[in-house]
């Protein structure tokens, strides 16, 4: 009842009966203006176009709307006016270059101020793009009997070598030259190759090979010294050049920022990088399990395979850390024989345990030692085989676990093949 208001009932005449008025919204029967057909408006549609048609009598009026006087004389290509209602009427007319007979709007007209069939369209609109051209600008041009307009093409002699081309006068006005491929693709390597201060880049040895900013320059790392070739673009970005093995290496990393990093982790969590916490490391080998992005190898992969057929895929246990007895990530452990397996299958175990004791065993940590200076991989090797490994072996001893370590997969198969399960 919100919309309900006071009219004056004569300002609306069209209504016919008020009895079922409560809104402005309400749907009244009303009188058509035009033919006196009853229509059902309400005082809002009434207020807002002012007037009260049904269908037929409101296009009617929407059409005498569009219809507006013109001067006739103004179209001399219209031969029939009979069907002309709105200026979207089509109108018979004749074409201006055959005199054919087409059908065209007055709005048409008005747009393209001429009256033209297809073919004669075609032909004006090509005649319109000709242009006066003062021809001693376009020295290039060996032959003018082609010419109709812009875009037609003509002989031009290449400004590089001379071998005739195909060559359109829009194309010449963009590009305000004329040569061919080969000769297009040196002026652009020309145009790209700008001058550098080379005293700003003294890791280049060799500038020869310059010629633009994506050549390859024979550079000197700036930590080994080694030759490296690298393109002028990345040492204008980087402003440096490093060989791969260094920027593993990271050796432009500064000592400063490392101790900072190791400082603010003990603060935090006592130690110096956070995967050292028993907390995040198990944290982290459930997402790998849950995501199945554990690194596993071949050999691996096909004993647990073996294990599966044996005991079932229930009873074995991949990449257990559950048990307080080993706190490690076994890779695997039975649970009906309580049985923990390591599969050391990788040269980084050295092939069997280590013994200080044995001669073998020192020559290869001495020769692992050296190879150590310059590569990571094997510092993580020695931590592998020297420390972590017995550490494993000790504890298993001393909570007397059933524990077995394979170093090949040929003895883990001869092993389990003769079990009976």
């Amino acid at each position: 009842m919100s919309n309900k208001r006071n009219i004056n009932k004569e300002d609306y005449p069209m209504v016919e009966d008020w009895s079922e008025y409560k809104t402005t919204s309400s749907i009244l029967p009303c009188k058509c203006e035009d033919c006196g057909e009853v229509v059902y408006k309400s005082i809002l549609v009434i207020d807002k176009f002012k007037r009260c048609f049904c269908k037929k009598c409101g296009k009617k009026r929407g059409d005498i709307a569009k219809r507006r006087d013109i001067n006739r004389e103004d179209y001399p290509m219209v031969t029939d006016w009979d069907e002309y209602k709105n200026i979207n009427s089509k109108l018979s007319c004749k074409c201006q270059g055959c005199g054919e007979i087409v059908f065209k709007s007055i709005s048409k007209l008005d747009f393209y101020k001429n009256c033209f069939c297809k073919k004669c369209g075609h032909k004006n609109g090509s005649l319109k793009q000709r242009k006066i051209i003062n021809r001693e600008d376009y020295p290039n041009v060996d032959n003018w009997d082609n010419y109709k307009n812009a875009g037609t093409r003509l002989q031009c002699k290449c400004e590089g070598c001379g071998k005739i081309i195909m060559k359109s006068i829009s194309y010449l006005d963009r590009f305000k030259r004329c040569f061919c491929r080969k000769c297009a693709n040196k002026t652009n390597k020309i145009s790209k190759r700008k001058v550098v201060n080379r005293e700003n880049y003294p890791m280049v040895v060799d500038w020869s090979n310059y010629k633009t900013t994506k050549s390859k320059l024979p550079c000197k790392c700036q930590s080994c010294c080694k030759i490296i070739s690298v393109s002028f673009s990345d040492l204008q970005y980087k402003k440096k050049s490093f060989c791969r093995s260094c920027v593993r290496k990271k050796i432009w990393m500064s000592t400063d920022n490392r101790k900072k990093i190791e400082k603010t982790n003990i603060e935090k969590f006592g130690v110096k990088h956070p995967m050292l916490l028993p907390e995040i490391k198990n944290k982290v080998i459930k997402i790998r399990r849950k995501n199945g992005t554990l690194n596993t190898s071949k050999p691996e992969e096909q004993c647990y395979q073996h294990l599966i057929e044996l005991y079932g895929e229930s009873n074995v246990k991949r990449q257990w850390n559950k048990d307080s007895r080993y706190p490690f990530c076994v890779d695997f452990y039975i649970i009906p024989e309580d049985l923990f397996i390591e599969c050391n299958f990788h040269w980084s175990h050295g092939k069997e345990l280590y013994s200080i004791r044995k001669k073998t065993h020192k020559k290869t940590l001495s020769e692992w030692k050296i190879k150590a200076e310059t590569s990571k991989y094997y510092q993580s090797a020695i931590d592998v085989w020297t420390s972590r490994d017995p550490l494993k072996t000790k504890t298993a001893k001393k909570n007397s676990l059933n524990y077995i370590v394979f170093y090949n997969k040929d003895n883990f198969t001869n092993y389990f093949n003769n079990i009976v399960v």
